[in-house]
């Protein structure tokens, strides 16, 4: 399950970024700086600390199983995951906004 984590572009949290950059293989590094996102060719086992966030704006308040959406999500799914929210592995409404602490972690 994936969990959306929000690093803000302030100055206050530009160590974090260039830290979490500095921990990408240099093939990523250069993907999602041309594309804005990218699926990891190896993981990164990391610690992040921040505040817990609720994004109530993707809460599925009525649900139509004719209608599942893109993820084709199950009603009991839909109330966790929301719609819209990140991708289809996006597990849960909650964040990390804004994350203040990394951690990288010894590999996988």
């Amino acid at each position: 399950m994936r969990v959306i984590v929000e690093i803000p572009q302030d100055d206050p949290y530009s160590a974090i970024r260039e830290a979490l950059l500095a921990a990408l293989k240099t093939e990523d590094r250069d993907k999602l700086k041309q594309h804005g996102e990218v699926v990891l060719a190896q993981p990164i086992k990391l610690r992040l600390t921040g505040f817990g966030f609720y994004d109530a704006f993707h809460a599925v308040l009525h649900y139509n199983p004719a209608k599942p959406g893109k993820c084709g999500f199950t009603k009991a799914q839909a109330l966790q995951r929301g719609r819209n929210h990140g991708t289809c592995l996006v597990g849960t409404l909650w964040e990390l906004h804004p994350t203040w602490k990394l951690e990288i972690l010894s590999s996988l």
